[in-house]
């Protein structure tokens, strides 16, 4: 009789196996062994029954999923092969088998959609890769996390454990780590920097300005030393141009960089004005290697994030290069840049750190989880008014050490702090009734979104954390052992 083709069900999917031939004409002897192919045809039918029964839709193909091709013999010319009619396809497995490993960082918590609304609809929006967002009340983490991707390329999905570069908001970490010193009395607010930095030798000029060796660390902290960078380059921008003059290579010392700019002419006098200055933030970490005698990096990790439980946070390593676990940085047009600070920015360099220590650092030192890093006396200098003629702005906020802004007072307090580099989008607020928070993106976005796309994402969260009255009873924040041994390496992932 013509040899039949037999067809197999498996996994629902109906195959057709060739040259399955059951010879009619077998001697009586061979009865069972065709009753045998016989109970395993029936066999492989009830068993991809019970498989699309069980698994069902999970045993079809995923993105997970990848077909390997077996590998040629090398000892054998090739030869083209005809495909079977149709193929033979293998069997897929249950998606659930290549579910990715969970991440070690906090889990998110459930609910609260209306945040994941406004993030997923503002990355689409704007043109952002990714991001993240954080709050907590009361000093316990409610919601952390990741949105869109953290790498274009390799389509990897931004965690709660992703390194983002928080750019000016290390500015806030400083000001902590020189708040802290003063509690060590090692120095006060009102003592002079140039003294405190062993009155370095000018570099540039003949002289200093003598205005220069009256500036105070108050003054300093607060943007109002005397230096106006619209009126001259702030010294940082001007790395290269020092390098040429003196022909020292890049990247420069920060011992140069710091004699340089100190040998600067102010354009007004200390404490008369507040022009935002990095120069004067590189000053204050000056302030803390010297007073601490140590590095300021391991100072700071060592003496105020380490308590706080955090031990991922680092500097950005001199690039080009990315830290691992750090997530890539975009300009407009979704175009990577490159990752850690140019060579003509050694001296500065903003620290990395992940959604969930950055809402953790800040509610270690606002008071709200537990006893503040610092004194009362600090926590309250921190946020106090400047001294005049300083004051107040127009609508009754004001700057304030390591804040860009801050209004109200006592428990109704106001603060706010924003950071901008290329790429890098980052913002934390500190909220009456014990609110904290903190987003982080890694695009600028697109460059025909609107003059300030990422000023109205915040303005929808804050809008959302204002109509949120019921706050999750959750705490997703999980202790660190608090051990130097724990603080990773800072080499860069290249």
């Amino acid at each position: 009789m013509p040899a039949p083709q037999a067809r197999f069900v498996r996994a629902g999917r109906l195959y057709r196996k060739e040259q399955v031939i059951l010879t009619s004409r077998l001697p009586d002897p061979d009865r069972f062994r065709r009753a045998a192919c016989a109970v395993s045809i029936i066999a492989w039918i009830c068993l991809g029954l019970i498989a699309r029964l069980t698994w069902g839709s999970d045993l079809l193909p995923s993105d997970d999923c990848v077909a390997v091709a077996p590998m040629a013999d090398k000892s054998k010319p090739s030869q083209a092969v005809k495909p079977a009619t149709p193929p033979v396809a293998p069997l897929p497995l249950p998606a659930k088998l290549f579910q990715k490993p969970a991440n070690s960082a906090p889990m998110a918590g459930q609910g609260m959609p209306v945040f994941d609304a406004i993030l997923a609809d503002a990355l689409q929006t704007y043109g952002i890769p990714g991001g993240a967002l954080a709050i907590a009340k009361d000093g316990k983490l409610v919601l952390v996390r990741g949105y869109g991707l953290a790498n274009l390329k390799t389509r990897e999905p931004v965690s709660t454990a992703s390194l983002f570069s928080i750019a000016s908001i290390s500015k806030t970490v400083t000001a902590v780590a020189v708040l802290g010193l003063i509690d060590q009395q090692k120095f006060s607010l009102d003592d002079k920097v140039y003294s405190l930095l062993g009155k370095p030798r000018p570099l540039g000029q003949p002289t200093i300005d003598p205005r220069v060796e009256q500036i105070t660390v108050r003054q300093l902290l607060l943007h109002a030393a005397g230096w106006n960078s619209k009126a001259n380059p702030d010294p940082l921008r001007e790395a290269r141009k020092i390098a040429r003059q003196f022909q020292d290579k890049l990247p420069l010392s920060a011992d140069a960089m710091m004699r340089y700019g100190l040998s600067q002419p102010l354009d007004v006098d200390p404490g008369k004005e507040i022009h935002y200055s990095n120069f004067c933030y590189f000053l204050a970490k000056m302030i803390v290697e010297h007073a601490a005698r140590q590095p300021y990096e391991s100072y700071v990790r060592q003496k105020v994030l380490l308590p706080m439980g955090i031990t991922e946070m680092r500097l950005e390593s001199l690039g080009p290069g990315y830290a691992v676990g750090e997530v890539r940085r975009y300009a407009g047009g979704n175009r990577e840049l490159a990752g850690g600070r140019e060579q003509v920015a050694a001296p500065a360099g903003n620290w990395l750190a992940s959604p969930v220590d950055l809402i953790r650092f800040l509610t270690g030192f606002d008071g709200t989880r537990g006893k503040s890093c610092l004194s009362g006396s600090s926590c309250s200098t921190m946020i106090a008014d400047p001294p005049d003629p300083l004051g107040k702005r127009r609508d009754g906020t004001h700057a304030a050490i390591g804040w860009d802004v801050v209004g109200g007072d006592g428990d109704d307090v106001l603060c706010r702090k924003s950071g901008v580099a290329a790429g890098v989008r980052t913002y934390i607020e500190h909220r009456p009734g014990g609110i904290d928070w903190i987003l982080m993106l890694n695009s600028d976005g697109k460059a025909d979104a609107g003059s300030a796309p990422v000023g109205i994402i915040i303005e929808k969260l804050q809008t959302a954390i204002n109509a949120t009255q019921d706050w999750p009873d959750r705490d997703l924040f999980r202790p660190k052992p608090a051990t130097e041994h724990s603080v990773p390496s800072t080499q860069p992932h290249r």
